[in-house]
């Protein structure tokens, strides 16, 4: 079995690597044994992979910063079984495998209708996202631009509004639980509250807010990861009901997003699920 990498890093164009057994380190330096651009912020040897039969080990090399998001978790080494992801800051690395003769699972069959016709209006529009086992190109959480910049240019407003954002990301990271689109919301007001700081000359306060924009963002994109895995895994189990489930959380934490080709493939999922559970408690 062929198993690959998959990274995904701001400012990079995604790229597949094979991933062969034994040791494997990726970095942007000439030692490592998969090298990216020095934009995605890697260190030279940044991540150490051990490639295995049930997936890959993956580890922050030895006098690295930072942590691991898995699952939602943060940690300096994970497991990863195939077919998952790890986030590290703003990068993702999906592990695959390649892809086999499979089983097709009934609700895959119930929905190739759904799929065909949303891949014709895909072509139609000449979106650049493709299809695949009954998935597009996620939507991205995030607006890949730069960094927030504060409307106060005064350092006594600056430090005012700062301090009010940051009460209420707090407040909206408490909301999350209950409106998963708070948690994306927090971000922003994270950002605004650290761009505030830094014109009011906190920069104390800029490291802190830093850190706990980090935390949180690699939080929200860990469970953003997890709720797709969940999808997947449910569609090709055949699980009506827990597919259904994790695509009424996907749409919620993306609600106040700006639509795309992933919110109407989520749309026309939801639909067709409906329609197979009522089904089902007939």
């Amino acid at each position: 079995m062929k198993a690959y990498v998959e990274i995904h890093a701001p400012g990079c164009v995604a790229a597949r690597h094979p991933l062969e057994r034994g040791s494997i380190t990726i970095g942007a330096g000439p030692s490592a044994s998969i090298r990216v651009p020095e934009a995605a912020g890697f260190a030279a040897e940044q991540l150490e992979l051990t490639v295995g039969d049930e997936g890959v080990y993956v580890r922050m090399a030895n006098g690295i910063a930072g942590m691991l998001v898995f699952e939602g978790n943060e940690q300096r080494e994970v497991h990863a079984p195939l077919c998952s992801e790890v986030f590290f800051r703003g990068a993702r690395l999906t592990f695959l495998k390649e892809a086999g003769a499979q089983k097709k699972s009934p609700i895959l069959l119930l929905l190739a209708p759904v799929i065909v016709i949303f891949a014709g209006l895909s072509v139609q529009s000449a979106a650049p996202d493709r299809i695949s086992n009954a998935d597009v190109e996620p939507a991205a959480l995030f607006e890949v631009s730069a960094s927030s910049t504060c409307p106060e240019t005064e350092p006594g407003p600056a430090e005012h509004r700062a301090r009010d954002n940051e009460r209420a990301a707090i407040s909206k990271q408490q909301r999350s639980a209950f409106e998963l689109s708070d948690g994306l919301a927090a971000v922003s007001l994270w950002k605004t509250a650290e761009a505030c700081y830094q014109v009011a000359g906190r920069n104390d306060d800029v490291t802190r807010i830093e850190r706990q924009r980090i935390d949180w963002t690699e939080r929200v994109t860990g469970q953003y990861a997890s709720l797709r895995l969940q999808l997947r895994a449910a569609l090709d189990a055949g699980h009506a009901r827990d597919a259904l489930a994790a695509v009424r959380d996907l749409q919620a934490m993306l609600t106040k997003r700006a639509p795309g080709p992933y919110q109407r493939w989520l749309e026309q999922l939801r639909q067709s699920l409906e329609q197979q559970v009522a089904r089902l408690n007939s």
